[in-house]
C-alpha cells in the first residue's frame, strides 16, 4: 500500500532472503556433525541439546602426539590446525657431528642410538648430512633413521648417537690414560728413552675410539709410552 519506498522494500526483501539462505545453509551444517530433527527443534527453541559427537578423520595413521585446539573455539575449515599425527614406529633422530669427525661419516653409516636413561639402544641409519656448518658449535647436522618398536624414544629427547663409521682409516691409537695436559692445557705424553728416562712429547689428538685417542702427530709407530701412572711423572717433574 506505499507504506514505505519501494527502494526500502526491496532491501528488506534482500536481506530477509540472504537470513533465510545463513540460516539453511547452519541447518546443513548441523545435520552435517550428526544433529537429528530433534535436535534441531531443541536449538530452535531455545532450549538444551544433545552435544553432537564429529569424527576427525586424519590422513595417515598414527598417534595424536599434540591437540592444537580447545572446546568451544572456532574452526575454520582447510586454516585452523586441530592435531598433530606422527607415525611412532620410525624416528628421525638429529645428530651433530664435528668438523673433524665428518670426513668419517656417509650416508648409509649404521648408527646406535641410546637415551640418557634407560639400556636400551636403537639400531639406525644415517640417512642424511647436512650442508651448513653451525658457526656456534662448529658441528654439522646429521639426521639418522631407526626403527622405534616400543615407543621408547620421544620427541624434543636427549640422546646421545655412536656413528660406526664404514670408511678404513689407519693410524696411532694410545689409551685414554696415556694422554695428560700441561699448564696451558696442551695433550703430551711420556716417551721412554734408550736411557731408561722419559721425556714429554705434544701429541695432536684425533677421534676417540673407545678407551684410546688417535693420534695425528708427536709419536711414531714402536715408540713406548707411559699408559698408567703418568700423572706421579708429572707430579715429580714439578717438584
Amino acid at each position: 500500500n506505499d507504506a514505505l519506498a519501494r527502494q526500502d522494500l526491496e532491501q528488506a526483501q534482500t536481506d530477509a532472503a540472504s537470513a533465510i539462505a545463513d540460516r539453511d545453509a547452519a541447518l546443513d551444517q548441523l545435520r552435517s556433525i550428526g544433529v537429528d530433527s530433534a535436535g534441531i527443534a531443541n536449538i530452535r527453541d531455545n532450549r538444551n541439546a544433545v552435544v553432537p559427537q564429529g569424527v576427525i578423520r586424519a590422513p595417515l595413521p598414527g598417534t595424536v602426539v599434540e591437540r592444537l585446539i580447545t572446546p568451544g573455539q572456532l574452526i575454520q575449515a582447510g586454516q585452523t590446525p586441530c592435531f598433530t599425527v606422527a607415525g611412532l614406529a620410525t624416528m628421525w633422530v638429529m645428530g651433530n657431528v664435528f668438523e673433524q669427525e665428518l670426513p668419517d661419516v656417509a650416508v648409509g653409516d649404521p648408527a646406535d642410538v641410546a637415551p640418557g636413561a634407560g639400556t636400551r639402544t636403537y639400531r639406525g641409519n644415517v640417512d642424511y648430512i647436512g650442508a651448513l656448518v653451525d658457526p656456534d658449535t662448529r658441528a654439522t647436522a646429521v639426521r639418522i633413521v631407526t626403527a622405534n618398536p616400543d615407543h621408547g624414544l620421544k620427541k624434543d629427547m636427549y640422546v646421545s648417537v655412536t656413528v660406526h663409521s664404514r670408511r678404513a682409516r689407519s693410524g696411532l691409537l694410545v689409551p685414554v690414560s696415556a694422554v695428560l695436559r700441561d699448564d696451558q692445557n696442551l695433550p703430551f705424553v711420556f716417551v721412554a728413552k734408550a736411557d731408561s728416562s722419559f721425556e714429554r712429547r705434544q701429541v695432536g689428538l684425533g677421534n676417540r675410539v673407545g678407551a684410546r685417542f688417535e693420534v695425528t702427530s708427536g709419536l711414531n709407530a714402536g715408540d713406548e709410552i707411559i699408559s698408567e701412572g703418568g700423572l706421579f711423572l708429572q707430579f715429580a717433574e714439578s717438584q
